[in-house]
């Protein structure tokens, strides 16, 4: 076979609603649904695997598809005539159809700070926490199961504590040129992972300049450096002994075969 036609249908609604109950509070409520629906027709593919010997097999790839659903709550109070305190929680549900985990749910809080204190600067600091719980099926104690390696969890699917604090600052020195600063700092960790990632980290900085030359001439200039660090845990590969059909040694975490 030497093509396929790929067929995907997505549907998105949305949906807010937005109030002022108080003189300097204000309050927003957002709902967002999302469909996925993979109807690619199934394909079958030969391929050859390494066991203890070669053996000739075929593949079928399992069209994933999910549905997402978040609600989320923003709540914004003014401390200040040029502070503002934020707060935003979100709840996220996603089942899935041939999908690493079935069902997904994830909760997430924004604790931010807004202000123009001086005139010449604007400051925005935030701090963001997430934790996503996943079914994750548990494949210990079985040596091959559904595609899925004992006590491996794949990243994108397993449950997940997220932690980032990002700080934005934006100067105008002079009337003409405008200067952004942003400094990231995001840390991950999988405390049901024990082979495959299990804890990564992320730290951006980033400068901009903007200049306004004349009325219809801006230059501008952006300048990133991004650190990312992953930690993952592996094991080694041991094949059984063909006589006695055991493993060198007993420790599942060691060794697999």
């Amino acid at each position: 076979r030497k093509s396929l036609e790929g067929e995907v249908v997505k549907s998105l609604l949305t949906g807010s609603l937005s109030a002022r109950p108080l003189e300097r509070y204000d309050v927003k409520a957002e709902y967002r649904y999302v469909q996925h629906d993979n109807r690619t027709e199934e394909f079958v593919t030969p391929q050859m695997s390494q066991l203890d010997v070669a053996q000739q097999g075929s593949a079928t790839p399992e069209n994933v598809s999910y549905i997402e659903r978040e609600v989320a709550l923003e709540q914004e109070i003014e401390v200040s005539r040029r502070s503002t305190l934020g707060l935003k929680l979100t709840h996220i549900l996603a089942t899935f159809k041939n999908g690493s985990a079935n069902r997904e749910q994830e909760n997430r809080a924004v604790l931010s700070f807004d202000t123009r204190a001086l005139d010449w600067a604007t400051v925005r600091v935030s701090g963001e926490h997430g934790v996503r719980d996943s079914d994750y099926p548990d494949y210990s104690g079985t040596v091959y199961s559904g595609g899925e390696l004992p006590w491996m969890r794949k990243f994108y699917a397993a449950s997940r504590d997220r932690s980032q604090l990002v700080a934005m600052v934006t100067i105008l020195p002079m009337e003409d040129l405008t200067l952004s600063l942003e400094q990231v700092a995001g840390r991950d960790h999988y405390p049901a992972t024990e082979f495959g990632l299990r804890n990564a980290s992320r730290d951006l900085t980033s400068l901009g300049l903007d200049y306004a030359v004349s009325e219809e001439v801006t230059f501008s200039a952006f300048a990133s450096q991004e650190r990312t660090f992953s930690s993952q845990r592996s094991r080694q590969w041991a094949m059984r002994n063909r006589t006695t059909g055991v493993l060198p040694v007993g420790d599942p975490y060691d060794q697999f075969g």
